[in-house]
């Protein structure tokens, strides 16, 4: 009787084993459960602009970020129609298409757009229309406007004031400092040497010299990471090997990648991004950090001057966006000079546009007067900074990125449960047979030769 359940409840596990469908984990309260009633298909695209200049100069290239969301109930995909439209005339002046990926409804993709404000001034606004699988849908005002001015300068224009570099701003309505020379400011740049008597060269030696720009003095708080970036330029007559930049600091943390250069060519350049830590607990003051670039021909050193002091965070979220709208644009001339001398630069590129979104998001922030926020966003883009240099000096050295090393995965076997229902079963009807066996072995021992039958069986 009792192996007749068994096997009855063996059977009965196996069947519901085969009939269950797979387990794919325990519904939660954050999971969405979607019913279909079959009500039809609705093609609805929302869309909205996230961050745009408030004014540009005549010319000048400019990005407007938009938020494209699936509003409707099935997947679509197709081309926005962007058009910016006069105020003044009601008259489209620029229009661009842009096509857009599958977006599944309720989801939203990013789309940064750039464009050239080669119309009058003026102010102006968008109208956005799409087409899924060539249909096209009526056109959508956007309420985001922005105007058109006449240039005080050309934005991006570098000069000298004295012995200053000054640059016009990305907006072209004033100049911006930049740095000082070490010696003198000749044409918008720093002079490479000195106007002083130079040691002299040895006939027939050839010069091994660079020239190095870097933030001679920075200003921090208190618990704060800041980005130090370092152009080196061989200046001298013969090609640099193996070159290295290291920071050294007995106070605050200072690091590098130790990245070295296998060769530098005459007059090509490169860029070096360090970065320093102030401790929170550290002391109001002036510290130092010292660098030092070496090579097998070549050593040379400096220092930068940290003035550390407690400022407001409104104060640190102006600083560093300042410094991070420079440092982008700075390493963007480098990334298109690579590009110019044929290197394959779309990695940095595509860094450079993640860097300076996440810098529009900060400075959206800071407009709004969400400071310690803006902070912590700024930190994404020095993130991304960094990023676009390591990827910069990868593509215009053709150092090769390094293979993580080789994890050994457990091996996972899919084992289908009705398999493992044949096997229950199996297993249960071998262990049924095996007692069934030792009972009739048992019987048969107690009763002796010929005196088994099952009729005449008295336990």
């Amino acid at each position: 009787m009792n192996n007749r359940i068994i096997v009855f409840c063996l059977i009965m596990v196996s069947v519901f084993i085969v009939l269950s469908p797979g387990f794919t984990g325990w519904l939660t309260t954050t999971d969405t459960v979607m019913i279909s009633f079959g009500v039809g298909q609705k093609k609805d695209m929302c869309i909205s602009i996230m961050e745009i200049p408030v004014s540009v100069v005549r010319y000048q290239s400019f990005n407007v970020t938009f938020w494209v969301e699936n509003c409707g109930n099935t997947p679509s995909s197709g081309n926005l129609y962007i058009n910016i439209i006069s105020n003044g005339s009601n008259t489209t002046v620029a229009q661009l298409v842009r096509p857009f990926p599958n977006i599944v409804p309720l989801k939203s993709i990013i789309l940064v757009e750039h464009f050239t404000a080669s119309f009058g001034p003026g102010n102006y606004w968008f109208s956005v229309a799409y087409e899924i699988n060539g249909t096209m849908y009526p056109a959508k005002n956007l309420s985001e406007t922005f105007s058109v001015t006449p240039s005080f300068c050309t934005p991006g224009e570098v000069k000298c004031s004295g012995n200053d570099i000054i640059r016009c701003s990305i907006y072209g309505e004033k100049w911006d400092y930049i740095m000082t020379c070490p010696y003198d400011c000749l044409n918008g740049g720093c002079a490479f040497l000195s106007g002083g008597p130079h040691p002299p060269v040895i006939q027939g030696e050839p010069l091994t010299d660079v020239y190095v720009e870097y933030p001679q003095n920075v200003s921090l708080n208190p618990g704060m990471s800041f980005p130090l970036v370092f152009r080196v330029i061989n200046t001298g007559d013969i090609d640099i090997i193996d070159l290295m930049l290291t920071l050294r600091s007995d106070v605050v943390f200072a690091e590098i990648e130790p990245q070295p250069i296998s060769e530098l060519e005459i007059n090509e350049s490169v860029i070096f991004l360090g970065e320093i830590y102030v401790p929170e607990n550290i002391e109001e003051g002036e510290y130092v950090v010292e660098w030092m670039l070496s090579s097998t021909k070549l050593s040379k050193t400096g220092k930068i001057n940290v003035n550390v002091t407690y400022s407001t965070m409104k104060y640190k979220s102006e600083q560093l966006i300042s410094y991070y709208d420079y440092l982008i644009e700075y390493i963007d001339t480098e990334i298109l000079d690579a590009g110019r001398n044929g290197k394959n630069v779309s990695v940095p590129m595509d860094h450079s546009k993640e860097a300076k979104f996440e810098l529009a998001v900060a400075k959206e922030m800071h407009r709004l007067g969400l400071y310690e926020e803006a902070v912590v966003q700024l930190d994404l883009t020095r993130k991304k900074i960094k990023d676009m240099v390591t990827t910069l000096i990868r593509a215009k050295f053709q150092i090769r990125e390094q293979e993580p090393p080789e994890v050994y995965e457990p091996l996972i076997i899919d084992i289908d449960t009705r398999i493992i229902a044949v096997v229950v079963l199996v297993v249960g009807v071998v262990v049924v047979a095996f007692f069934a066996y030792r009972k009739y072995l048992k019987r048969r021992m107690l009763l002796g030769p010929g005196k088994w039958e099952p009729s005449k069986l008295r336990l």
